[in-house]
């Protein structure tokens, strides 16, 4: 990872479907060492529920403060399934698409932009909410949505895109 970093690579990691805090019990793959990041440009992405309000976030998603960039819908999906059928599917690993979708909407048009800085915009452009939601995993237990992950925010193409004009000029 570390190589591919150096190398100008951006992870896009789902968090994970275990409805764990990861900052006390880790998800792999992770971009932590002794509970230091190695590498800043890795984005790891919990998931949220098609409808806004307190279980807004998905009750499968991994989060955490540290180890969690954002989140993006993973709920209720429309997806492909076996033998010429569709189905709606849940996931984190339906979240990240949608964050490297963004992020590459951002490096095709803004090619000069970095990796790390391709993250930066992504984590800083979203939607920042203040409403409260239940935590994953933990029975009767509420929080602000922006203790859940590092940024604190939703994914939005359309901010990054923004975001990511301003920087790259």
């Amino acid at each position: 990872m570390v190589y591919a970093s150096k190398n100008d690579v951006l992870f896009v990691s789902s968090a994970g479907n275990e409805g764990l805090d990861i900052d006390i019990k880790p998800s792999f793959p992770n971009d932590q060492k002794n509970g230091l990041e190695i590498i800043d440009t890795y984005l790891s992405v919990g998931a949220i529920n098609s409808k806004y309000g307190s279980n807004l976030v998905a009750s499968y998603s991994n989060y955490g403060k540290i180890n969690v960039d954002v989140f993006a819908p993973g709920s209720q999906i429309y997806s492909p399934k076996p033998n010429n059928k569709y189905d709606f599917i849940d996931g984190t690993s339906f979240a990240a698409p949608a964050v490297s979708g963004v992020a590459a909407l951002i490096r095709s048009y803004y090619p000069k932009l970095n990796a790390a800085q391709v993250k930066q915009v992504i984590m800083s452009s979203g939607l920042q909410l203040k409403t409260k939601v239940t935590v994953p995993g933990v029975q009767n237990s509420v929080k602000s949505f922006g203790e859940l992950s590092k940024s604190s925010k939703l994914v939005n193409a359309y901010n990054a895109l923004i975001m990511a004009s301003k920087l790259s000029n």
